[in-house]
Parts: structure tokens; C-alpha cells; sequence
């Protein structure tokens, strides 16, 4: 059997959008310990920030045009501010392997509810999911799938909705598609699932950053933004439903920090589906920053909102 791909030998993509970073979020030099996580029938990569004694592990979810190495200095962030943290390859993306009929929304909610266990009984820490980008709804659908008190808190950059005709307009490449989406998609043969479509064919993706040059390095990387996404895929997350409403929420407090200068999917598109959410929350918006954040001041605020937000957990 051939050894497991690693991001130190495999894959360089990511290197060469370190150098175009800010320099507090490059990780160069201080890469994640990689692992693999056996789930069903897949070999899941796992990017690893462990901190002795922590008392909080956050799982670090991407959305459909990353992977986990791509969000390692969200990973560092928390973990500076003293949480061990996971940042899982979900099928489809990055250096996971695993069947065809895994790039799917529902499957993904699976595996990382299971990690979310698998996670808690390793340590017998709490754990916190911290979503970014699409990754953001994702968290807040696997602690909503899983029993109240299964996930000690949320944290996410945007929370979209595709139940939501705004959302729809937002994410897709032509904003007078987006009402059709799930018409189009239901007239379109299960047969085509695993049909890979390019990214930036159905989405702007290159609005994952405002810098050009660092969304062009990103588009650039095809196991990451510049991936293919299954039709499978899209019509599974275009036809979610968490598994209760938001004005049943009892699973936690949920802190959206949201990129304040967000060119793909600005705040107006998160805060209708965040102000329903019954509980505790927080939002802020992170000033200057794109939907990748990078920029500051919003990225200091991140880390303080983080460190405030996990503090009582810490």
C-alpha cells in the first residue's frame, strides 16, 4: 500500500500562498502535526494543533473551496490561545481519500459529528466547532444534529442559509441563477452526482479574498478553491434542513465574527438565519477584513472575540 499523502511532501500548493499572507498568519515553519482519521470507508486527513493540559478542543471546519491546511493559522490562533484544535480534509478536498458518494452536504455533517465524539472520547475535553465560510453553517448543522451538550460552542465567520433566495442569488456565479438553483438541480439526473464541475463555474470564487494576488494563488490550488465540486454536492446542500429550527436551539453559545468587507458573501446574507437562533450569541464584524480574513484590524479582533468568547470553556 503507498504511504499516506502528506501535506510536507505532497502537496505544495499552500506554501505559495504563505509569503503572500500577513505575517502573523503565516504557518510556516509551524505546521500542524498530520494525522488520519479511519471513518467508514475514508482515510481523513487531520491537521493537528495539540496543547498540553488544554481544556478545549476546537474542530476547525472549511467550506467548499478549501481544505484544513488552508485554515492553519485559524488553527494557530486557537491554539495560542491555549485550545488543541483539529482541522479535518472533508471529502472531496485536500489529502482525503474517500468514495465518490461522500462529497456530499449530508455527509459531511456526518463525519464530523462522529469526530466531534471520536474527538471527546480521545481527551475527554469538550469540544467547539469554529466554521469558516460555508464551514460556518456546517458547524452550526452538526451540533444541531448531535444531543444538546455534544458541542461546548460555535464559532463562525458566516452562516448561510440556502434555504434563503438571498443566499442562493449570493453564492452563485450569476445572482439571477440563484432563484433556479434548486429547480435546476432537481431536473438534473441523479445519474450526474458524481459530476465534478469547477468551482469558479458555479460560484464567484474569486471573491475568497480581497487581495488578487492570494485568490489567484488560491484558485490555483486544486485541492482547495480551485477544486471541482460535485452536482451531488450542491443539490445535497441547496436541500438541507438542519435538524431543528433556530428558535429550538439549545446547543450552545454561537459567536458569528463576520468578515465586515466580504465581497462574495456579505454580512446582510449571514444575520437574517444568526438573529433567529434562540440563546446566547455574539455578533461582530471583523473590520477590513475579506471573506478569507486576513486583513487587520479585523484579524486582531478575531483572536481577542475568540479568546473572550472560549474563555469561560478555558
Amino acid at each position: 500500500m503507498p504511504a499516506p499523502r502528506t501535506y510536507r511532501d505532497d502537496h505544495a500548493a499552500w506554501r505559495r500562498v504563505q509569503p503572500l499572507l500577513p505575517e502573523p498568519m503565516r504557518t510556516l515553519g509551524h505546521e500542524p502535526t498530520e494525522t488520519r482519521w479511519r471513518w467508514r470507508d475514508a482515510s481523513v486527513h487531520l491537521d493537528r494543533y495539540d496543547v498540553d493540559d488544554s481544556p478545549l478542543t476546537v474542530v476547525v471546519l472549511h467550506g467548499a473551496g478549501g481544505h484544513g491546511r488552508l485554515l492553519s493559522s485559524a488553527g494557530r490562533m486557537l491554539a495560542d490561545a491555549g485550545c488543541s484544535t483539529v482541522m479535518p480534509d472533508l471529502p472531496g478536498y485536500g489529502l482525503t481519500d474517500a468514495p465518490a458518494t461522500m462529497r456530499r452536504y449530508e455527509a459531511w455533517v456526518a463525519l464530523v459529528g462522529d469526530l466531534v465524539r471520536a474527538e471527546h472520547e480521545r481527551s475527554g475535553r469538550p469540544v467547539g466547532l469554529f466554521g469558516m465560510s460555508l464551514g460556518g453553517m456546517l458547524a452550526w448543522d452538526v451540533a444541531a444534529s448531535l444531543p444538546p451538550g455534544s458541542v461546548a460552542a460555535v464559532v463562525a465567520t458566516n452562516l448561510l442559509d440556502p434555504s434563503d433566495p438571498a443566499v442562493r442569488a449570493g453564492v452563485a456565479r450569476f445572482a439571477a441563477l440563484g432563484p433556479r438553483i434548486p429547480a435546476l438541480l432537481g431536473a438534473t439526473p441523479r445519474a450526474l452526482d458524481d459530476l465534478r464541475l469547477p468551482l469558479a463555474a458555479v460560484a464567484d470564487a474569486r471573491g475568497i479574498a480581497n487581495d488578487p494576488q492570494v485568490a489567484r494563488a488560491l484558485l490555483a490550488d486544486r485541492r482547495g478553491t480551485g477544486n471541482r465540486i460535485a452536482i451531488g454536492f450542491l443539490r445535497s446542500w441547496f436541500a438541507y434542513r438542519p435538524a431543528i429550527p433556530p428558535q429550538r436551539w439549545q446547543h450552545g453559545p454561537v459567536l458569528l465574527a463576520h468578515p465586515g468587507d466580504d465581497r462574495w458573501t456579505p454580512t446582510a446574507l449571514s444575520l437574517p438565519f444568526f438573529r433567529r437562533i434562540a440563546g446566547p450569541t455574539r455578533f461582530v464584524e471583523l473590520e477590513n477584513c475579506g471573506h478569507l480574513p486576513m486583513e487587520s484590524p479585523g484579524t486582531e479582533r478575531l483572536r481577542d472575540e475568540l479568546r473572550r468568547f472560549l474563555g469561560p470553556l478555558l
